[in-house]
């Protein structure tokens, strides 16, 4: 029988996927360069023909992640069927962003070693999906829910701020020192936007 050969693209982006399973099945240290090898069933070349190391894999696999959520947000901000409370709600405690997030692959992210990773993470979250959300608290406004808009830029700050404090690794808050910082967020966006006081509740009171 003869050998299937696949174009390049194709063969990397598979060596992703299985990767990609690998990782959030059993974490990013207990997976080896032969357990993916041998998941991929390929050869070992094959692997370190496309990386150079398994560092390099994750890297690419979290870029997937990063693209699937900013596929997921900017589906949120265009979509028409969705009320802007509800749009939100999704995009900061939604079930589908939680099942994107939640896996043994981010959390390898904040690892010492993997530390450019997570700050090449949080530049793309600043440039690429804030000013999605922005889009959103400004529907707002126009439709009349609160009586501001809101810059790209305040959001940035705000939002980009309180990325930077619970999420980038540096801090060891423990589940209490974290929902400490939500009613400050909330409150921050609420007076932003000219949004009465409690506003936004329903979906800040149930972060974790």
């Amino acid at each position: 029988m003869s050998r299937i050969v696949k174009k390049p693209e194709i063969r990397r982006r598979e060596i992703v996927e299985i990767s990609k399973i690998l990782f959030q099945e059993n974490g990013y240290e207990q997976t080896s360069v032969e357990h993916i090898i041998n998941a991929a069933k390929i050869a070992k070349g094959t692997f370190y023909y496309y990386f150079k190391t398994k560092k390099d894999v994750l890297d690419e696999v979290v870029m997937t992640i990063f693209e699937s959520m900013h596929t997921l947000i900017e589906s949120i901000a265009q979509s028409t069927a969705l009320a802007v409370p509800e749009k939100i709600s999704q995009i900061f405690i939604g079930s589908e962003k939680k099942s994107i997030l939640n896996s043994n692959v981010m959390e390898s992210i904040h690892k010492i070693e993997n530390r450019e990773l997570q700050e090449n993470l949080n530049i793309l979250y600043i440039e690429k999906i804030i000013p999605l959300i922005a889009l959103i608290f400004n529907q707002g406004y126009t439709e009349g829910l609160w009586t501001r808009e809101i810059s790209v830029q305040k959001m940035q700050i705000i939002l980009g701020g309180s990325q930077f404090i619970l999420d980038s690794g540096l801090f060891t808050w423990t589940i209490n020192q974290r929902r400490a910082f939500f009613p400050e967020i909330q409150s921050l966006l609420e007076s932003t936007v000219g949004a009465a006081p409690g506003t936004f509740d329903s979906t800040f009171n149930n972060l974790t």
